[in-house]
């Protein structure tokens, strides 16, 4: 799996640039979620989906969850602007306004992933669960290969 190997080489020692939970065993659900709503986004658009930001930099040290720990995530909604499309979860206090998962963005508007966290609309879907790894990135990392 290679968007998976680059992703490890992101996930070392060093100062943490960001802590998150990696998606990997539910990616493919993701990626499926996302397909559905291809009709609400532009074709082209970069796939992500592959972590939820609980923090930029490390995590306090009184954080409830430490790095390694498996975590089960609630998916719960799916939101889209002109800019990314992502999903809302819960089963983990992240220090973002909406815990979420980005799922795609524009290739060229915005900031890439972080237009997610700008997100306002919010639509129900049928909730399921992904059970992920506590992670920290000591890169930015690159969105997946994919396309929409």
């Amino acid at each position: 799996m290679k968007n998976h190997q680059s992703f490890e080489n992101f996930l070392n020692e060093g100062k943490a640039v960001w802590t998150g939970i990696v998606i990997t065993e539910g990616k493919n659900k993701l990626k499926d979620l996302a397909e559905n709503y291809k009709q609400d986004i532009m074709d082209g658009w970069k796939m992500m989906a592959n972590h939820a930001t609980i923090k930029m930099g490390n995590v306090p040290e009184d954080y409830e969850f430490k790095l390694n720990d498996k975590v089960e995530l609630l998916v719960t909604h799916i939101g889209w602007n002109d800019t990314a499309i992502a999903v809302k979860v819960k089963g983990i206090r992240t220090f973002n306004k909406v815990p979420h998962i980005t799922l795609a963005f524009h290739p060229t508007k915005g900031k890439g992933g972080y237009n997610s966290n700008l997100i306002t609309k919010w639509k129900d879907i049928s909730n399921f669960k992904i059970s992920e790894h506590i992670k920290e990135g000591t890169s930015s990392y690159p969105a997946d290969e994919g396309k929409l």
